[in-house]
């Protein structure tokens, strides 16, 4: 990834420029973040570009930055500026118009305030169809909440509100066990089905239009989420956990592999992220496991559906190709036991 520095010269800042923005970004705004209770780690920890200007603004409205600010010809201002600008060059998995996106600090995860002033802004701009992004670990590319503001709108009404330390009135969320607890409502709202859900982000930010709701349209979205997938923790564990290659075929040309759940995503939320929930597969060997063509034993052997005659010829064919095929033995990770009788039990048994 490209520096701060390294991209500042690049955009034709002097060198003296570049140690000053940088040097204010490392040291001064940082130091004020942290006085103020806004942000404890350094501001240069922050790699997405929402949460940054968030807290940019909640720096800039305080008194030290506004005289310092003034004194130094805006050499702070200037710093934040091009610091978010920075940011806008790095993939944002969550930089979409339509979402609010709620970043956990490194001490508390899944711990944050919800501003009045933010929900009304998206509300006058989207009405109910906007999602409350509450973001855990940014290492693991499934571990948020997607939340649609009509899920929390009845707890977000002024009377749930709290106060803060500085009497803004505002809502504090957090979420323990699925459970999201908002301000003073007094009913915690189940969110399970919400979280590391891709499908809800692309739903709502990019739907299909009624040119696109045929089966290439289909298509094509599903492979845009299969790309947002390959990015995660998941795939990166399931890839170390089989050596880069396919347990079935050998096959190592990473475009061809997919990181395939065995208790599917949608089925349960703990084993999303889980890698010894993963089977490291030929992408059409993939769907068909997905689909319950065939499945496994404890001892990772392929099993086959008895009948096989339902089928046509050629998949006839392959299915007796793989019978009893023996899996390759993961590295890291053992195969649940228990993630494989459910694959079988509640996918294979259903073709």
């Amino acid at each position: 990834m490209q520096t701060f520095e390294k991209w500042m010269s690049q955009s034709g800042l002097s060198d003296a420029t570049v140690n000053h923005y940088a040097g204010a970004i490392d040291g001064s705004l940082s130091e004020w973040a942290r006085d103020a209770s806004i942000f404890s780690p350094p501001l240069r920890t922050i790699q997405q570009k929402l949460q940054f200007d968030e807290i940019a603004v909640r720096i800039q409205e305080l008194p030290i930055f506004k005289e310092r600010n003034s004194k130094g010809n805006s050499m702070y201002s200037a710093a934040i500026k091009k610091y978010s600008e920075y940011l806008s060059t790095l993939i944002q998995p969550f930089d979409k118009e339509s979402n609010y996106v709620l970043y956990s600090s490194s001490n508390n995860k899944y711990l944050a305030t919800l501003s009045d002033v933010r929900i009304k802004h998206f509300f006058h701009q989207f009405g109910d169809a906007f999602n409350i992004i509450m973001s855990g670990d940014l290492e693991l590319g499934g571990d948020f909440y997607a939340i649609p503001y009509s899920i929390l709108k009845p707890a977000l009404t002024e009377n749930y509100r709290t106060e803060d330390k500085n009497s803004r009135l505002q809502w504090t969320a957090s979420i323990r066990n699925h459970q999201l607890l908002v301000g003073c409502y007094p009913v915690p709202i189940d969110v399970s089905a919400y979280y590391g859900n891709y499908s809800i982000l692309d739903s709502a930010i990019e739907p299909l239009t009624k040119d696109e709701e045929n089966d290439y349209g289909i298509e094509n979205r599903k492979i845009e989420i299969e790309q947002r997938q390959k990015q995660s923790v998941f795939r990166k564990r399931v890839l170390e956990n089989f050596d880069d290659t396919c347990c079935l075929t050998g096959f190592k040309e990473s475009n061809l592999l997919i990181a395939s759940h065995i208790i599917p995503w949608r089925s349960r939320v703990d084993t999303r992220l889980h890698p010894s929930n993963g089977l490291l597969l030929f992408a059409g060997y993939d769907r068909m496991f997905d689909q319950g063509y065939f499945s496994f034993d404890d001892n990772l052997c392929v099993i086959v559906p008895s009948d096989l005659n339902k089928f046509s010829v050629s998949l006839r064919d392959e299915l007796l190709d793989l019978s009893g095929r023996q899996a390759s033995s993961p590295n890291t990770w053992p195969i649940k036991h228990e993630f494989l009788q459910y694959h079988r039990e509640q996918v294979f048994s259903e073709v």
